[in-house]
């Protein structure tokens, strides 16, 4: 059989797109908004990583809030260190760009 048949005969399959399982611009304005919230009372304040983790945070909980910090940073609104390999973020507030995340 040439493959032009055998492809004749294989049955197309159904594709099934996959549910959104969460809103990326609102997990950025949420994680922006905790970043905020964090740096209201005090500018100077150092802020980490693991301190925006919600308490007994699991891998999901970690992806969800350093994909939007990745965001945040592009977007020139935080700035991020890493001094030390495998270890903390620390955050920074941008005081220029405090305004509505795109």
């Amino acid at each position: 059989e040439t493959k032009k048949r055998k492809l004749a005969k294989i049955k197309p399959q159904k594709f099934v797109i996959p549910k959104k399982t969460f809103d990326i611009v609102e997990t950025i304005r949420d994680v922006y908004a905790r970043i905020r919230h964090g740096f209201q009372s005090d500018q100077s304040k150092k802020m980490t990583f693991t301190q925006l983790l919600p308490k007994g945070a699991q891998k999901r909980d970690k992806v969800h809030t350093f994909i939007p910090l990745l965001h945040l940073e592009n977007q020139k609104r935080i700035e991020t260190k890493q001094p030390k390999h495998f270890g903390d973020i620390f955050i920074k507030l941008n005081k220029k760009k405090n305004g509505h995340v795109r």
